[in-house]
């Protein structure tokens, strides 16, 4: 739940507990005293899951990091966005206590071995 919060948050999505129906036809606005009270709330809930949680060694970070990749480049992908990337890792809270710089490093250990390409915000198969 946590992660889908933090997910929406970050993307502008709206909870459904903080719209009101409008004119009953399926249009929705935020209710009054909604959106930064809970914003405050998804932070602060993010900030204890980090602390709670040791984060991972470089080499574990790592192999979560290629775990994800592997989800995320199922079918047909060869790449995907350090967002898309970073929101399936961070499901793991050992990996959202490593943060965003854990991964980047993730990433360049595993671009220095020719696994993957790092380049603007996209990650490549190689």
């Amino acid at each position: 739940m946590l992660h889908y919060a933090l997910f929406a948050e970050d993307h502008g999505l709206e909870d459904a507990s903080e719209t009101s129906d409008v004119a009953g036809v399926g249009l929705k606005r935020p209710a009054a005293g909604g959106t930064s009270e809970r914003g405050g709330r998804k932070r602060r809930a993010e900030a204890a899951v980090s602390a709670q949680a040791t984060p991972l060694s470089e080499e574990e970070l790592e192999e979560e990091v290629e775990r994800a990749l592997t989800l995320l480049f199922a079918g047909n992908r060869d790449d995907c966005s350090f967002e898309e990337l970073y929101l399936r890792a961070a499901s793991n809270t050992r990996v959202l206590a490593s943060g965003r710089d854990g991964v980047n490093r993730a990433l360049i250990a595993m671009e220095e071995k020719n696994k993957v390409m790092h380049r603007e915000g996209r990650i490549h198969l190689i």
